[in-house]
């Protein structure tokens, strides 16, 4: 019997794992900010992201293996969120940026590996390609806020400067890190120093490698697809 349910779970995982992750992300990157203003927002905020975080693993049923190892990581990395959330731990939170860091780097690999090996575009395969594009956005934004934190000075701006939680601090730097990885670039917040420079422009690159080649090659198979089905149906 719990071999059934665990193939059960499996088995919706597999089907709606992108879609369950899209929705956190959702609700994280664009539900949360409103949270802002109310009390004890950071504790909401947390939560938000901690969903996010653990739906990433869901995504990830087909691979035991690496399943596993990527839930210790995000364990130690919760464990971290929220003993900064909860102040137990004190400076601005870059231990905790590093550890969720780390796991995002693991899960973004095992998505990019597994989109560069689809035959068939399906609604999940866009779900994760969205995820993708998203978790990118997330990683490089703890990267801004842990270099900021060791190195103050690297980045420099009216929305950065008066910050004064964790929450708030990580928050804008995720926005800086979409603006780069979509080349919109405001000017709001900016690098001001060399390292930060640097992974500034990688993102940047990263983000239109994203669109040139993992999108393309996408339509490419859904016009392949499309294709084959004309075939048949005129045979």
């Amino acid at each position: 019997m719990n071999m059934n349910l665990h193939a059960r779970n499996r088995a919706y995982w597999e089907k709606n794992g992108f879609r369950n992750l899209l929705f956190f992300l959702f609700l994280y990157l664009v539900v949360g900010p409103f949270f802002d203003s109310l009390p004890y927002s950071d504790f909401i905020v947390s939560a938000f992201l901690s969903l996010t975080l653990v739906s990433a693993i869901g995504a990830m049923a087909e691979s035991r293996k690496n399943v596993e190892f990527a839930a210790v990581v995000l364990g130690v990395a919760l464990i971290l969120l929220w003993l900064r959330t909860f102040n137990i731990i004190s400076g601005n939170g870059d231990i905790a940026s590093v550890a969720i860091g780390g796991f995002l780097v693991m899960i973004i690999y095992s998505f990019g590996h597994r989109l560069f090996k689809v035959r068939k575009v399906t609604g999940n395969v866009i779900c994760s390609a969205l995820c993708l594009y998203l978790l990118i956005g997330l990683l490089w934004g703890s990267l801004y806020a842990v270099v900021d934190s060791l190195m103050p000075g690297s980045f420099a701006g009216d929305l950065i400067k008066d910050t004064n939680t964790y929450h708030q601090d990580i928050r804008y730097f995720q926005y800086f890190s979409f603006m780069t990885l979509s080349t919109v670039g405001y000017g709001d917040i900016t690098p001001q120093t060399m390292g930060a420079t640097v992974l500034c422009q990688t993102e940047a690159i990263l983000g239109q490698f994203f669109i040139v080649v993992l999108v393309a090659r996408l339509v490419g198979i859904q016009v392949s697809q499309e294709s084959i089905k004309e075939s048949d149906n005129s045979n």
